[in-house]
C-alpha cells in the first residue's frame, strides 16, 4: 500500500516539519487506540510510531506514543514556486507497516496505514519542531523528540476515495464520434 500526498505552505508559515496518521474512514483523532501508525517528518526523512490516540506530539511535553516501527531517508521532496510558497510530497510504501504483529489493547486489530474506500486523515504541519529537545536524533539517526507546535492542519472524515468509472457506453459513444468526424474529413476532400 502506497501513501502518496503532499502540502502546499507559504514560506512565512515556518514549517519544519509535519506529522499524520490514515485512518480507513472516521477522522483518526482519538480514533486510533493503538491500532495505527503516526508518521513524523522533519521535511527530509519520516518515522513511523505507534499511535495511541493521545495528542500527535512526540516530545519532551508528551508522553512517547508507542515504540518506533520503521523510517526512511530522503522520501520527502520540496519545491518552491519562487513566489513564497514551498510545495513538499511524499510518495511511500507502508506495506511493511501493515504486516507488522503490533500488539494493542482492547483486542483490537493493529491496521498500520490503512484506508479503502473511505479515508480519515489528521494531517499537521509544525513549526519549532525541535525546540525544547536536547538533540532530536538518537545516535543511530532515529527521532528522539519532535515537540514543535501544531501550525496548519488538514482533518477529514468519512472522504471517499473510490474513482467513478466512465458509463460502459461512453468510451464507445466517443470512438463512434470519432469515427464520425473521421468520415466527414474524408467526404469533404
Amino acid at each position: 500500500m502506497w501513501v502518496k500526498m503532499s502540502f502546499t505552505s507559504k514560506d512565512s508559515d515556518n514549517a519544519d516539519g509535519f506529522w499524520v496518521v490514515v485512518n480507513d474512514g472516521p477522522q483518526p483523532y482519538h480514533q486510533a487506540q493503538g491500532h495505527l501508525a503516526i508518521l513524523y517528518s522533519d521535511l527530509t526523512d519520516v518515522w513511523a510510531y505507534q499511535y495511541t490516540g493521545m495528542a500527535g506530539v512526540r516530545g519532551v511535553n508528551s508522553a512517547f506514543e508507542g515504540t518506533q516501527l520503521d523510517s526512511w531517508e530522503n522520501v520527502v521532496q520540496s519545491s518552491s514556486d519562487g513566489a513564497g510558497k514551498t510545495t513538499y510530497s511524499m510518495s511511500l510504501d507502508v506495506s511493511v507497516l501493515n504486516n507488522l504483529n503490533v500488539p494493542t489493547d482492547n483486542g483490537v486489530t493493529w491496521e498500520g496505514v490503512k484506508f479503502d474506500e473511505m479515508i480519515g486523515t489528521w494531517l499537521h504541519t509544525t513549526q519549532n519542531t525541535f525546540a525544547g529537545c536536547t538533540g532530536p536524533y538518537e545516535v543511530n539517526g532515529n527521532l528522539k523528540c519532535f515537540s514543535g507546535s501544531d501550525w496548519l492542519g488538514w482533518d477529514e472524515s468519512m472522504r471517499t476515495t473510490t474513482v467513478v468509472p466512465l458509463p460502459a457506453g461512453l468510451p464507445l459513444m466517443l470512438a463512434g464520434l470519432g469515427a464520425f468526424g473521421l468520415a466527414r474529413r474524408f467526404k469533404k476532400a
